[in-house]
């Protein structure tokens, strides 16, 4: 966040597109977790329950799970900022 909150005002300018969707969608891909050392509270649980988790192929599963959301909610969400004036 540091590196991008300076340099999206000029990444939005060159194109044309809002602050505001760059970061939605610099979260939506933070929060795919595919491995789980990509996800906070995959690491959490391992250290608690260490084999009694979840195991990788699951949550390998639960990030596409979670990708297909995104996606799902970018294809309602990319009209509606459309509309909104979000894109020059």
């Amino acid at each position: 966040m540091a590196i991008l909150v300076p340099t999206l005002p000029q990444i939005a300018t060159t194109y044309g597109i809002d602050p505001l969707v760059w970061v939605t969608l610099f979260v939506m891909a933070g929060n795919c977790f595919f491995m789980s050392y990509q996800n906070m509270f995959a690491l959490i649980g391992e250290s608690i329950l260490g084999d009694q988790g979840w195991t990788p192929k699951q949550i390998s599963k639960y990030g596409l799970v979670y990708l297909a959301a995104c996606i799902i909610a970018l294809l309602v969400a990319v009209p509606y900022w459309n509309s909104l004036g979000l894109f020059n």
